[in-house]
């Protein structure tokens, strides 16, 4: 009965956290919905540099809750308490203090403007709605056209995309 509660407060608390961090790193600042359901907004972890992490994957990335190693001190019941807390799963409580916002943002800015949308109101509802596929001119040849989804444009950093349809 108080799981379901705890949970949705936990993830509520966790949203906002990550939407500060989100807030932080995004340029201009006024938001008409939350940076986290924006599609351009991707997450860095500074911790093990994995990169291009949207808010789904994100919320469970491992450098979240860092592993705990238990030590004893005898001179403080505290820690005592605390190594009690820590034993039950071996990992401290979660925190996102290693993201930044990602790289990848700048290019889904550029890949989100392409299609013809604003990246600052373009949510990933948009995108799946609008389908959009894209033309890599840099990858295309004579005969051969390089033609993929939004998101995979946006891992294409070097490229030239355009829009198709």
């Amino acid at each position: 009965e108080k799981i379901p509660e705890f949970t949705n407060r936990w993830m509520c608390n966790a949203e906002e956290r990550l939407e500060q961090v989100a807030r932080e790193g995004l340029p201009g600042g006024n938001f008409a919905i939350s940076p986290l359901d924006l599609a351009c907004t991707f997450f860095d972890c500074m911790a093990c540099k994995k990169r291009d992490m949207q808010f789904h994957s994100v919320i469970g990335h491992d450098c979240l809750h860092q592993r705990y190693y238990s030590y004893c001190r005898d001179d403080d019941v505290s820690y005592f308490y605390q190594d009690l807390a820590m034993a039950t799963d071996h990992c401290r409580p979660w925190s996102c203090q290693n993201l930044t916002i990602g790289r990848a943002t700048k290019r889904a800015q550029a890949v989100i403007e392409a299609c013809g949308l604003n990246p600052m109101t373009a949510t990933h509802t948009d995108l799946k709605e609008l389908s959009p596929r894209l033309l890599c001119k840099t990858c295309s040849r004579p005969g051969v056209r390089m033609v993929m989804a939004w998101r995979t444009a946006v891992s294409f950093m070097f490229c030239f995309i355009f829009f198709l349809s």
